[in-house]
């Protein structure tokens, strides 16, 4: 409300007025009507450093075909799907990152795009805490590398 706002820092205020605004954008992204399968957009205020920022994230559902003698029901389709994710992360220490993730049941495979190619400790690195925490939440999946940015997704 306006009487709390008041009451912060003009810092504060704008950081929450940009939450504000951020999260009336996130709930019209969450009720777009958008064709099962397009891309859609998602924008998500993330904190880098001292500053609240908005990354756009990217995501759209995809489905395996039923198997055989299986029926298509609600039910049976909402176990087939998939989503994927795109993440565009500017401006990091090793140039441009693009986060290409999966996400199924129980499974998240993230293919890390960089603009170069990094060095075998950060893949090393990057991939034991990415293990760990598919461990500590009891899924599946793996991360890749791809270097060169005429890989990144445009959308």
């Amino acid at each position: 409300s306006e009487k709390a706002l008041a009451g912060l820092s003009p810092e504060k205020a704008a950081i929450l007025s940009q939450l504000t605004r951020d999260m009336n954008v996130i709930r019209a992204a969450m009720t777009d009507q958008a064709p099962v399968d397009a891309w859609r957009p998602l924008p998500m205020p993330m904190q880098m450093g001292d500053q609240v920022v908005r990354m756009q994230w990217f995501y759209r559902h995809q489905y395996d075909e039923p198997r055989e003698g299986e029926q298509d029901t609600s039910d049976e389709r909402r176990k087939r799907r998939k989503t994927r994710f795109l993440l565009d992360v500017p401006q990091t220490k090793v140039g441009d990152i693009q986060i290409d993730g999966l996400v199924q049941p129980q499974q998240l495979d993230v293919i890390l795009r960089t603009e170069d190619n990094l060095h075998a400790h950060q893949r090393v690195a990057i991939g034991e805490r990415f293990q760990k925490a598919l461990e500590i939440t009891g899924m599946l999946g793996g991360v890749t590398f791809q270097p060169g940015s005429q890989h990144y997704v445009r959308v």
